[in-house]
């Protein structure tokens, strides 16, 4: 398993030092929301690009955790108020993942440019079925139709 950040990363991004355990508690979490593995990375099929927004997120989220001992063992609410001051989560997971991991989590490629799948257009009513679109056989039954979107 290789760590999409090192100490030395996140001592030159941060000015923090932590340890590989640290980060390890980390990275976790940005795989969560990031949507991907280590051993993807490992795999080659991560650009550089993202491979460096990952590095990032996974330092911020280090430093961040830090701070939060409580983190593993901390219990989700809805809203908090004492003596009259309350406070809104700017997103819904903001009691998981560092701000600043969140802002280089959603700059990756996969999250800005989704995949978008293409559906099979719907058959026209009244239009016949000669068997398998895909075969070229078939073509010379059907009726030539412009592609319409």
């Amino acid at each position: 398993m290789t760590d999409w950040a090192t100490p030395a990363d996140v001592d030159g991004l941060t000015g923090e030092t932590v340890s590989v355990a640290d980060i390890r508690k980390a990275q976790p979490f940005i795989e969560l929301f990031a949507g991907t593995t280590t051993d993807s990375s490992d795999n080659g099929w991560i650009s550089t690009y993202n491979m460096r927004q990952l590095q990032r997120a996974t330092a911020y989220q280090t430093v961040w955790m830090l701070s939060r001992p409580d983190l593993f063992t901390h219990t989700d609410v809805q809203g908090v108020s004492q003596d009259g001051v309350s406070a809104q989560y700017s997103h819904v997971n903001a009691a998981l993942l560092a701000p600043l991991a969140k802002r280089y989590i959603d700059r990756l490629s996969w999250k800005l440019q989704p995949l978008k799948a293409r559906t099979r257009r719907p058959r026209f009513s009244g239009q016949p079925e000669f068997g398998s679109l895909d075969s070229a056989a078939a073509d010379d039954d059907r009726a030539w139709m412009p592609y319409q979107k």
